[in-house]
């Protein structure tokens, strides 16, 4: 039996050994207290983490489509390969943490914040990135297509063989973010003209 702390009722009271490998989907975890916990192969299907803290926590390989993580604390976390489709993200605190190989398909993350986070090889498809700052990280080869990035903040970010074929991408901040040949724009947009830089090696 493991009990979770959270500031919304106290605890949850959990009939597990492990919180590792896990079925926890369709649960009311919001605020709960997760810092640090290893979570990893578990399953939040459409589970309630509303203000959820989890800095520093082991969520790599876990599946939380629809899983709504909206406020959440996960700064230093390891998302590694997880399933984040159709998720509500909004104005999270992701900052320093690793996303890479995750897929955030139709994801909703408007407004919450991805800054210095490994992100590479993470798949934005039809996402709603407005106003999300992803200054610092590393977005090599990620796949935006169709994402709304309009007031979303590319600065200093790594671009390089990234599909940047986004919408309201002119509204986008690219302030000393870099890109090479391998990175696609969409047709007639010059990513120079708003502040990225071209490198020749691949980075």
């Amino acid at each position: 039996m493991i009990k979770i702390k959270n500031h919304e009722t106290g605890e949850t009271i959990l009939n597990c050994d492990s919180l590792v490998n896990v079925n926890l989907n369709d649960l009311n975890l919001h605020r709960a207290i997760l810092v640090g916990y290893n979570l990893m192969n578990s399953s939040f299907v459409k589970s309630d983490l509303r203000g959820a803290e989890l800095d520093c926590a082991n969520l790599s390989n876990t599946n939380m489509t629809e899983c709504s993580l909206i406020n959440v604390f996960a700064e230093n976390t390891n998302f590694n390969e997880a399933v984040l489709i159709n998720t509500k993200l909004m104005s999270g605190y992701f900052n320093n943490s690793n996303f890479q190989n995750v897929n955030f398909t139709s994801s909703r993350a408007c407004y919450a914040s991805f800054q210095n986070a490994n992100m590479q090889q993470t798949i934005w498809l039809k996402a709603d990135l407005q106003g999300v700052n992803f200054q610092n990280s590393n977005l090599s080869n990620v796949n935006f297509t169709g994402a709304n990035v309009e007031g979303t903040i590319f600065k200093n970010a790594n671009l390089c063989g990234a599909n940047m074929n986004c919408v309201n991408i002119d509204k986008a901040i690219f302030e000393n973010a870099i890109f090479n040949s391998s990175t696609k724009w969409p047709i007639g947009f010059n990513p120079e003209n708003s502040g990225a830089i071209k490198v020749n090696e691949s980075l």
